[in-house]
């Protein structure tokens, strides 16, 4: 999912998508592939089992949830674009989220900088590492 990400180049840093999008498409495919009438009586055998009309019903849904959560979501995004910004300008960005909307830090970059961290006692690697850190912009 991370190739195809940066290669569409879309934002979804919680992998909302590739969690749910994909593991519900998988589940759904799966279902009508494999969906048997010794599991669920009520239900109906799926591709494995000769039967064509419960995996044509689950790649019909698919299309129609899909259909859904683009219309759903392009909708959304444009009711709400009109009364806020979609994105914080790349400053904010860089400064850190978690310092600009909330006012404090996602990480406490202090308990990196202890010497009980430290490969000699003073002067580490990572106290360097962590000191740079903390003075970018």
């Amino acid at each position: 999912m991370a190739v195809l990400k940066n290669k569409l180049g879309y934002d979804d840093s919680l992998d909302a998508f590739g969690v749910h999008g994909v593991g519900g498409t998988w589940g759904a495919i799966a279902t009508g592939i494999w969906g048997s009438m010794t599991i669920n009586p009520a239900g109906a055998n799926g591709l494995y089992y000769g039967e064509t009309h419960m995996f044509l019903a689950q790649i019909l849904s698919i299309v129609i949830a899909y259909a859904l959560a683009i219309v759903g979501s392009y909708l959304l995004y444009k009711v709400i674009s009109l009364v806020m910004d979609m994105r914080v300008n790349i400053s904010e960005e860089t400064a850190g989220m978690d310092i600009v909307q909330h006012g404090e830090s996602a990480y406490n970059h202090s308990i990196f900088s202890t010497n009980s961290l430290s490969a000699s006692g003073t002067g580490s690697e990572l106290d360097k590492l962590v000191a740079s850190m903390n003075h970018k912009e």
